[in-house]
């Protein structure tokens, strides 16, 4: 297995199939930072538990192979409050067709959700999709590949893309709070732990392989295909700058976090 190219390829059609294996046994935290999400737009912020926040569109932006958003069309349909309620309103949105295809396998036969998938690139969201506006977006592990100024820019249109009193959730590749910002903190932790699994997984096939040797590979691999993550207080200041309120971090681990926040 050559991580270098698994990482760079992962638009591409062979990643595309493998993904959803690939994450679950190589990715630190990536199942858990999915459930924080998931449990965020579900319970973040009611002021009564037994009361469910109405949402009833959803956008995913960066929406890969569909895990988060099969995951919280799920967990939404749970909460609706009749089986008669109409469909949920879903868009998925990404560059790759190859992912877009296994995600839309997966919502497009889920029941009660009318799902429909658009490709582009983040600079073209709101030409491609005009006038519509959305009770939530969300967004896992997609936006690290801009840098600051446009992670700023895609903050102040996903706050004009919501509806009032709508939330943003999203996770990625972060630095914990209070540590110093920057990729170089991003690779002692993320990179560490993210080899480790590697190593283990990899050990068999590869009996002379070191941790540092995967982590090299893995940082190539990052380097390669544009990685730019930005820490959880860069991400809480461009949400603010952007207009957004009640913006918090509910979820970190070893440079995997979730940010939210409501307009």
């Amino acid at each position: 297995m050559n991580l270098r190219q698994a990482i760079v390829d992962h638009y591409g059609p062979v990643t595309a199939q493998n993904y959803d294996q690939m994450a679950r046994t190589l990715f630190w935290a990536y199942p858990e930072s999915l459930e924080a999400m998931v449990m965020e737009v579900r319970y973040g912020r009611r002021e009564d538990p037994s009361s469910p926040r109405r949402i009833r569109s959803v956008l995913d932006l960066g929406m890969g192979t569909g895990n988060l958003s099969l995951r919280l069309a799920t967990a939404l349909l749970e909460d609706a409050r009749s089986s008669e309620d109409p469909p949920l309103e879903w868009v998925g949105f990404d560059a790759s067709p190859h992912m877009m295809a296994v995600a839309e396998s997966k919502l497009g036969a889920l029941r009660g959700v009318r799902f429909r998938s658009e490709q582009g690139a983040f600079t073209a969201l709101e030409e491609r999709l005009g006038s519509r506006r959305f009770d939530c977006i969300v967004s896992s592990y997609a936006i690290h590949h801009l840098d600051g100024a446009g992670k700023a820019a895609l903050f102040r249109v996903l706050h004009r893309l919501l509806e009032p009193g709508g939330l943003l959730v999203v996770g990625d590749k972060m630095p914990p709070p209070g540590t110093e910002p920057g990729p170089a903190r991003l690779r002692r932790d993320y990179h560490a732990v993210l080899a480790a699994r590697c190593l283990s997984a990899l050990r068999r096939g590869s009996p002379g392989l070191t941790l540092p040797q995967v982590m090299g590979d893995l940082q190539a691999g990052f380097d390669a295909d544009g990685d730019q993550p930005s820490s959880v207080e860069e991400h809480v200041a461009w949400l603010r700058e952007a207009g957004f309120q009640d913006v918090r971090s509910p979820f970190f681990s070893f440079g995997c976090a979730v940010v939210s926040a409501t307009k």
